[in-house]
């Protein structure tokens, strides 16, 4: 894609749909957890947490890294190599969501008392919901993402609606398999359906189990590693503290992932046409890719944390009730400053891994992993404090920020020094601004000064990123303005 006008009209289709994917996603999933939260306990809404958790772990784990080699390969891949590859995932997919359902059957034949029986009733459709989605990726249909996301947590929060004054765990687990089960079917009837043209024709002996490469391996370990640290993040307080702790950190990290939207976004639109351009060789305009995902970071990114630094406690109280806030306002900060080095990681995990170098990819999310546990494992030690949870995170995300920048200045060739000094000084000016939020914080009590503070704050932040060069405000505005359709 050389045409600069074919660029910005794949940003903004695939952005739109993306960000209409996320809104509706959060939302309902959002009132669906609110409504949970508020009609049962702490209790079950931290099993809950812990369930959903193994759940992506399980599918994840059965995967075995084929959703990353799906949104990489597939669009390098002309349409014979397309068909084969998806439908030999899908005949994969479904062996093991026929396994998953016999171990699902056998436990609770048994009856045995733990979480694992809900998980893996509610895993067997959500392998299939995590193949639609890579499969939507890897052929960059956006729109098929937004269906996809829109059904389910429809879906789910309509069945939470229905059930809000039988709310035990039975119930939601059963909510949400059902939930997942639904839309997964409906959309790969809809992929079958609507890519016939690529996928008809399809023998017999092309149905065969999903061709894993030794040499993806470390895309089997983004995956696990992604989901142990998930899962590690309600399952260790649920352990040592009680289900309501567990619940505690979930209220916290769900709160803030409405703050990786906008980086999970432009990752997922750039991923695949980096890709494209870097199997093209066109070299130039992958790294025209790569800074104009950075660009849309910079600008967009700091309304959305100073948004919520300001107003975390109250967001808190209007979403959960009062009687979260004691136990989960410390904790959403802790994650807020962790999340801020997050957000990075993506397209420099994007970049590294759609350029050939998926066993830098994994190799850093394997040091995120280990530097995780062992501080995690040390403080627990050390402290009977709540606050290890987010500080072991917060330290593992900086090991893995600085590993992938590490390793991609010593490739020399692909990105320049300078971008990654923007970046330094972009995250100088953002923790300065964190600690300027929390000391206003605690002078003003006032909503509407703090609103006021929020919208002089945002304003004199961008004039400073423009004026230091991190981002070009004037392209960017014209930009911006190019994708808005003409009124002639």
């Amino acid at each position: 894609m050389k045409n600069k006008n074919e660029k910005i009209r794949y940003f903004s289709i695939s952005i739109l749909f993306l960000i209409l994917s996320q809104i509706v996603a959060q939302l309902f999933r959002f009132i669906a957890r609110i409504i949970i939260a508020r009609y049962s306990s702490t209790d079950v809404y931290g099993l809950f947490s812990v369930i959903w958790n193994e759940m992506s772990f399980l599918g994840l784990a059965v995967l075995l890294g084929l959703g990353q080699q799906l949104t990489i390969d597939l669009p390098r891949f002309d349409k014979n190599k397309k068909k084969h590859m998806i439908y030999s995932s899908i005949f994969y997919s479904l062996i093991f969501c026929v396994i998953i359902s016999m171990l699902a059957l056998v436990l609770n034949l048994i009856q045995i008392d733990n979480t694992y029986k809900y998980s893996l009733i509610v895993s067997i459709f959500f392998v299939l919901f995590l193949l639609n989605q890579f499969i939507l990726i890897g052929i960059k249909d956006f729109f098929g993402i937004f269906l996809l996301n829109s059904l389910q947590n429809i879906s789910l929060l309509l069945l939470i609606v229905l059930l809000r004054n039988r709310l035990t765990i039975e119930n939601i687990a059963y909510a949400a398999a059902g939930s997942i089960a639904f839309a997964s079917i409906s959309v790969l009837l809809y992929i079958l359906v609507r890519y016939r043209y690529l996928l008809k024709d399809i023998r017999r002996d092309e149905l065969k189990i999903f061709n894993f490469h030794k040499g993806r391996f470390y895309l089997f370990v983004v995956d696990i590693v992604d989901s142990v640290i998930l899962y590690l993040l309600v399952k260790l307080p649920q352990i040592i503290w009680g289900s309501s702790y567990a619940g505690f950190v979930s209220v916290a990290f769900s709160i803030m992932s409405f703050v990786l939207i906008l980086p999970q976004i432009i990752t997922i639109s750039t991923g695949p046409l980096i890709s494209e351009e870097f199997i093209k060789e066109e070299y130039e305009t992958m790294h025209s890719s790569f800074r104009t995902s950075m660009s849309l970071i910079y600008l967009f990114q700091c309304v959305i944390i100073f948004v919520f630094a300001y107003f975390g406690n109250p967001i808190i109280e209007f979403l959960y009730g009062i009687e979260y806030v004691s136990g989960t306002f410390r904790l959403f900060y802790g994650f807020l400053f962790a999340i801020i080095i997050d957000a990075f990681t993506y397209p420099f995990g994007m970049y590294l891994r759609n350029t050939k170098h998926e066993n830098l990819f994994g190799i850093g999310k394997i040091i995120s992993l280990l530097t995780f546990v062992a501080f995690e494992s040390v403080l627990l030690f050390t402290t009977n404090n709540m606050m290890v949870i987010p500080i072991s995170y917060f330290i593992s995300k900086i090991a893995l920020l600085s590993f992938y920048i590490y390793s991609i200045i010593k490739m020399n060739d692909r990105i320049e020094t300078n971008d990654v000094k923007k970046l330094l000084l972009w995250l100088l000016y953002i923790i300065i601004s964190f600690i300027l939020i929390l000391t206003i914080n605690y002078f003003f009590d006032n909503l509407v000064y703090r609103l006021l503070f929020l919208l002089l704050h945002t304003f004199v932040f961008i004039i400073i990123i423009s004026l230091t060069k991190i981002v070009n405000l004037k392209s960017a505005i014209k930009n911006i303005l190019s994708i808005i359709p003409s009124k002639k």
